[in-house]
Parts: C-alpha cells; sequence; structure tokens
C-alpha cells in the first residue's frame, strides 16, 4: 500500500506529472532505461544501432514480451508509439522531444527502425521516458491502460485510489515479487504521513517537506534524500494576461521572489535557492554567472512596477496544487511580501485534474509548480509545458524558438553550449519563469519494505520490491 499525495490525473504515462508517478512502471515499460549516468540500458529493446552519421537508431525488441491482455510485443508496436509520440495535439508532454523524428518501420517482427529530420543528440531522453502503449485499447486508456508492465491495472476510483495486481506474464521471471499494488490519494499531507506511522501504508511518495521532521527519528522507518535530483520549483507568469504581458512587471517579480525565506521556511533548508532556468552544477551547460543572480528587494520590485505603469499595484490570482502542499507555501510567501508594494493576490488552490490541463496548456496568470529533466540532455528542458516553443506562459520569440531547433539538432558540444547560454539569456530577461529552489525528492517508507527503487526521474519502481515482515 502507497500513500500518494493527490489523485493521479490521467492513466497515459506520457503525461508525466508528480501525481502520476505510481503508474509509470508499474503498467508500462519504455523501450529503454537510463543508469544514474545516463548511459541507456536495455528495457523492451534489448539491444539497438544508432546510423553514424545520426539519420536513424534501429532498436531490437525482447522477444515474447507481452501485453497485458496476451498479445506479444511486436515491431509494429514500437512504429505506432512513434506516430503517436508526434501528435502535438494529444496533448501530452513527450511531443517536444519527438519533433525530430521523421518516420518509423518495422524492418521485421521484431525490429523497428526510426527515422530523424536531423541529428537529436539528446533522443534517448525521449526514449527512456516514452512508456510503450497498447494500440488495441488506446481510446480507452483511463479505463482499460494496457502495458507490459509488472503489475497489470485493476481499478481507478477516482480520488480514492489506484489498485493492481500482479503479471504473472512478466518478462522479467520471478517478478515481481508481490501479489498486488495500491495507491491510495491522500489530499491531506498529515493524514498521509500519519498513515505511514500507523503502518496503514508502507511508504509515501511525494514525502512534503513539512512532515520531514515528524518522520526523521522513526526507527521503524528508513527515509532516502536524493543528492542529484533534476528537477526545481518555480512560478510560472502568464504573458497573455495583464500585467504580465509586460516584460519589467515580470522581472520584477524576480526581486519579489524571496527564495532564502522559501527555502528556509517552506522546505526547512533541505532545498537550495536557484535564480535563473537550472543545470546542474556538474554538467558542461552550467554557467555560474546566474549563481545569486537576484537579491530579494521589494524596493526595488515597486518601482519597475510603477515605471510599467502600475504606481497603486495591481491584483492577480496564483493557481496552486493541492496534491503539491509546497506550491500553496510558496504562493503564501510571495502573497505576503507581494502585498508590502500593493499587489494583491488571490491564492486558487486547485486538485490534480483540474490544475494539470492549466499547467500544460496555459490559462493562469501566476501558476506554482515544479519541472523537472534537468538531468538529462539540456535539450529536454526545452519540451517541457513552461519552455517549451508553444509553452503554456504564453511567451513567444521567433528567436527563441530558432534557437530551442538548433539546440536540439546541434551536435557539437562547443557549439550546444553557446546555444543553451543564449537560451538562459532570454529567459532571464523574459522571466516568464521565476525559478526558485531545487527540489529534491524524500522518500520514507517502513523498514521492512525491501528493494524499493526509482528511475533517474524519481519514478517509483516496484518490481524488485518485497515486504520483509
Amino acid at each position: 500500500m502507497h500513500g500518494h499525495s493527490g489523485d493521479v490525473a490521467t492513466l497515459d504515462p506520457w503525461y508525466l506529472g508528480q501525481v502520476n508517478r505510481p503508474i509509470h512502471n508499474q503498467i508500462y515499460n519504455p523501450l529503454v532505461r537510463y543508469d544514474a549516468n545516463l548511459k541507456p540500458q536495455p528495457e523492451l529493446a534489448e539491444s539497438w544501432e544508432e546510423a553514424p552519421d545520426g539519420s536513424s537508431v534501429t532498436f531490437h525488441l525482447r522477444q515474447g514480451v507481452k501485453f497485458h491482455n496476451g498479445r506479444e510485443l511486436v515491431a509494429d508496436d514500437v512504429v505506432f508509439n512513434m506516430e503517436r509520440v508526434k501528435d502535438a495535439k494529444i496533448g501530452h508532454q513527450l511531443a517536444p522531444l519527438a519533433a525530430l523524428i521523421d518516420s518509423a518501420k518495422a524492418l521485421d517482427k521484431y525490429t523497428a527502425q526510426v527515422l530523424y529530420k536531423s541529428p537529436q543528440p539528446g533522443k534517448f531522453d525521449l526514449y527512456d521516458c516514452m512508456y510503450i502503449l497498447n494500440k488495441e485499447t488506446i481510446g480507452q486508456i483511463n479505463t482499460k491502460p494496457i502495458g507490459t508492465g509488472p503489475f497489470k491495472f485493476q481499478e481507478w476510483v477516482a480520488g480514492e485510489s489506484v489498485k493492481m495486481q500482479r503479471n504473472p506474464d512478466y518478462f522479467r521471471q520471478g517478478k515481481p515479487l508481490v501479489d498486488g499494488f495500491t495507491a491510495k490519494a491522500y489530499n491531506d499531507a498529515q493524514a498521509m504521513t500519519t498513515a505511514l506511522l500507523a503502518d496503514t501504508v508502507h511508504f509515501i511518495e511525494p514525502c512534503p517537506y513539512s512532515e520531514y521532521g515528524r518522520l526523521k527519528d522513526d526507527k521503524n522507518l528508513t527515509i532516502e534524500i536524493s543528492e542529484v535530483e533534476g528537477a526545481f520549483w518555480n512560478i510560472a507568469l502568464g504573458c497573455d494576461k495583464k500585467p504580465f504581458d509586460n516584460k519589467q512587471v515580470r522581472q520584477a517579480f524576480q526581486y519579489i521572489v524571496n527564495r532564502k525565506t522559501i527555502s528556509e521556511k517552506t522546505f526547512f533548508g533541505a532545498t537550495q535557492p536557484i535564480f535563473a532556468p537550472y543545470y546542474l552544477k556538474h554538467t558542461w551547460v552550467y554557467d555560474p554567472k546566474y549563481d545569486n543572480y537576484f537579491a530579494f528587494d521589494l524596493q526595488k520590485a515597486k518601482q519597475m512596477i510603477a515605471a510599467a505603469g502600475y504606481p497603486n499595484g495591481f491584483e492577480t490570482t496564483v493557481i496552486t496544487f493541492g496534491s503539491i502542499p509546497e506550491s500553496g507555501s510558496i504562493a503564501q510567501v510571495m502573497q505576503a511580501d507581494a502585498a508590502q508594494i500593493g499587489i494583491k493576490m488571490t491564492i486558487k488552490t486547485m486538485e490534480a485534474a483540474q490544475a494539470y490541463p492549466i499547467w500544460l496548456n496555459g490559462g493562469y496568470d501566476i501558476m506554482v509548480g515544479a519541472q523537472a529533466r534537468v538531468n538529462k540532455d539540456p535539450s529536454s528542458l526545452f519540451g517541457i509545458p513552461i519552455y517549451k516553443k508553444d509553452n503554456s506562459a504564453k511567451f513567444r520569440s521567433a528567436e527563441y524558438d530558432r534557437l530551442v531547433d538548433e539546440g536540439m539538432k546541434t551536435l557539437d558540444v562547443e557549439k550546444r553550449k553557446q546555444i543553451y547560454r543564449q537560451l538562459q539569456s532570454i529567459m532571464v530577461d523574459e522571466s516568464w519563469s521565476i525559478v526558485v529552489a531545487t527540489k529534491p525528492n524524500i522518500w520514507p517508507r517502513r523498514t521492512y519494505l525491501q528493494g524499493y527503487q526509482a528511475n533517474i526521474d524519481a519514478f517509483m519502481m516496484l518490481e524488485n520490491a518485497w515486504l520483509d515482515k
């Protein structure tokens, strides 16, 4: 039994939001899976070859892998998934990562080839999170999700739980090790934590930072904190709505957000303040210029907002996720500080099913959430809702779009470094995304739960999990 903060939003695994983590690696498998060093490892594909000129990648599938409806996985399934993943109209988060795919074809029953319009250095970022779907039931994915994963879907009671049962035909013999898995939705962080302490659930994820203090000294629990996490908290500003259609107002919010206070009070010192669209310090694209770039300065923000035509401030609404309580805590700090310079913020908390479509597609004044994938190829940052070309913040720029495309298809690392530093400069200047703090994950579980794993995106993996009790 798993305690989860909020209900899942959809059973389609191509929506990569935090609330969907219970389903990804349980019902589905990707073609490959990154290890901790970003090296692709075999999953549904047992091997592959890349063309020397980057024009194609050929996947050789494991033979005998079965979907949950009993049909064998074949190359035509890969072709179907490649065609679907290119379709941005579906609204999933993978389409930008698939933008350079030209076509796919089956070379034989177990061999599929993907052809590219131009070389794509970060191609495996897509394959690591493109969970393979069954084409027969794709139109009923929220009632009949069928994958190849270690658990088969049993029931989704909206707002309550998702239940899965062991897949006896899983391609890894003897796995999974338990008979089933239930993800129980909690809309109250304290109730979820209490359930863990009472041994009602075996683990919780994500663990609210506010609850970490209640758990860290309990000898019946094992708690892991990720050291290097490719995620961060940010505040998105809708460029299609006044006053945020004015760049100077957006820039002013860089000085309204008190990153130090948020890191200390909201995250209890578990995070680090960050000031610009974020890359990990060990990566070749990291630019130290943006360390400590924006100092908290309400008077400077007030002057900028007055110069933009709002001398008396303004009223606005900030949307937060009920399933992600930290988003509300960030909004409260911002609300209190903004009020000191005449900005009245109304906080509107929404549950995942209502909030995620807005996060993905836009329609907000201000929205607080989290982003990921900066631990992968830098092009992957531009496949997520706030930073992709047709981003949900409605920021539009021909130069930005050109650079995103160039970075995605350029192979030379030094040239790419210059491209991504130019992009970072645009993002800082235009300030439609206010970057706040890193987002390490905290994984508390009962000590008798063994074999718990997570992939590089911190999505849980339970095929090796078992209860030692």
